[in-house]
């Protein structure tokens, strides 16, 4: 049943509770005109609005009833609408991360490259960069393009993560976007690392949200497949 069908009926089940209000009130009325008139009459009437008051007070009860039923339904109408669009609109965020993260491959690359260029010693690696980015030349290979590249695949985790603290953007929906790899051995591996040498440097305090958000993540997994 369809929300058109189920609120025609909701109107149709209140106009029967409305007429039967009204003759409710006038049978009261009536009623109260037979009593003051003589004592056959009264009494013949009266029977018969107690008879019919009856009858319109059950007829008002389904009424009631119906009205409660079709309300009922018509939020379960809704409801289901509103899940849909939900699972839709969610379906192309997801899509649209997936595709965002994609199209960072380069600079994840780029990223990976410089960690391996230190034979597997990460340790190496940032302190490279952390003296490059002290250093007064900044135009060395690693401040033209490996920095860029940590940096735009640090912001689109650190986006994520605010828009999922937010409200904005669910857990789940983050997961199956990025899945384990990009988490554990991109972002937590190579590039957060790289984010707390440049707040070292730029004398920041050390920011752990983003780390620990993403650590979350890998133990709920279970929980955020299902």
């Amino acid at each position: 049943m369809n929300c058109k069908r189920i609120a025609l009926w909701l109107l149709v089940g209140l106009v029967i509770i409305g007429i039967s209000l009204v003759i409710l009130i006038a049978l009261n009325q009536l009623s109260w005109y037979i009593s003051t008139r003589s004592d056959q009459y009264r009494n013949s009437l009266s029977s018969v609005s107690a008879a019919v008051t009856a009858v319109l007070s059950v007829i008002a009860a389904v009424g009631v009833l119906v009205y409660v039923v079709l309300t009922y339904r018509l939020w379960q109408v809704s409801q289901a609408a509103t899940d849909q669009a939900r699972r839709t609109s969610e379906a192309t965020l997801m899509s649209q991360l997936m595709l965002e993260y994609d199209g960072m491959r380069d600079s994840v690359r780029t990223v990976q490259q410089f960690y391996e260029g230190y034979r597997g010693n990460p340790d190496a690696a940032l302190d490279a960069f952390r003296q490059a980015l002290t250093a007064p030349n900044q135009r060395s290979e690693i401040m033209q393009d490996v920095d860029p590249s940590r940096f735009r695949v640090s912001r689109f985790f650190v986006r994520m993560r605010k828009l999922a603290n937010a409200g904005y953007l669910s857990r789940r929906i983050v997961w199956l976007a990025i899945q384990r790899a990009a988490i554990e051995n991109v972002f937590l591996a190579l590039v957060d690392p790289m984010d707390q040498v440049v707040n070292a440097v730029n004398k920041k305090s050390q920011n752990v949200a983003d780390r620990d958000f993403y650590r979350q993540l890998l133990q709920d997994h279970h929980r955020l497949e299902s």
